[in-house]
């Protein structure tokens, strides 16, 4: 399982907001900003969720996954980021990321479930992984900053839901969340009602939207053809 190495670059940003060096987080070989390309296109998964739990332990902040949205840009998503900005609606735009989330994480799993009163979204690990608070933070800050994005800056969702327990201080999820996040959830989900997931978005092109997902499928049949090769090289 594998994660697409350029999301490295969210956390990078984030330690640099603490006043912190991010190369004792991140490994040399994995990320660096001033790279002129990519030291590699993707991180095994264990990678990353190792940097995630050095930058967990650099910062000393439980809110460090929220507080990656302050820094995030669609670019990090690559050819998925540039899609989601120019889809025709929230909904399409989950959507798109319920077919294509392989490309950033193998070990997510994304599921869009059609509710009569709502659109909600649900997250999941298939791997566990070393920091799974901080993990779901960040997806679903994230997340909800790439809608704000797309919608704009006053989206609030009407109901998001994590896994961890309460926190000691809740204001940092609270400010960035709004006041419907509920903590010691069964699940991670964020929802949105039909008016909010079907209102068009200004800057929607569907011509856009086709050739950015064309470039997320040859990517991802890229990946499965390597996975199907490394799976081999492991059976001789």
């Amino acid at each position: 399982m594998s994660v697409y190495a350029p999301v490295l670059g969210i956390l990078w940003r984030t330690v640099e907001t603490y006043q912190l060096d991010p190369g004792l987080a991140i490994d040399a070989s994995l990320y660096r900003p001033n790279a002129k390309t990519l030291l590699v296109e993707r991180v095994g998964f264990s990678d990353f969720d190792n940097a995630l739990a050095r930058v967990h332990e650099l910062v000393k902040d439980p809110a460090v996954g929220v507080r990656t949205a302050r820094v995030l840009h669609p670019s990090y998503f690559g050819a998925l980021g540039h899609a989601w900005l120019v889809s025709l609606s929230l909904r399409s735009a989950l959507k798109r990321l319920e077919q294509f989330q392989a490309l950033l994480d193998e070990n997510s799993n994304i599921q869009v479930r059609e509710l009569p009163d709502r659109v909600q979204v649900a997250y999941q690990t298939i791997r566990e992984q070393s920091c799974r608070d901080v993990l779901d933070d960040l997806h679903q800050a994230q997340l909800l900053a790439m809608c704000r994005l797309n919608f704009g800056a006053g989206l609030e969702p009407l109901e998001i839901n994590l896994r961890r327990t309460a926190p000691r201080d809740p204001r940092p999820w609270l400010e960035f969340f709004g006041p419907t996040v509920k903590f010691d959830q069964p699940e991670v989900t964020l929802s949105f009602s039909n008016e909010q997931a079907d209102t068009p978005l200004p800057v929607a092109n569907s011509e856009l939207v086709a050739l950015h997902d064309e470039s997320i499928r040859r990517h991802l049949l890229k990946l499965n053809q390597n996975n199907i090769l490394n799976l081999g090289r492991m059976r001789l």
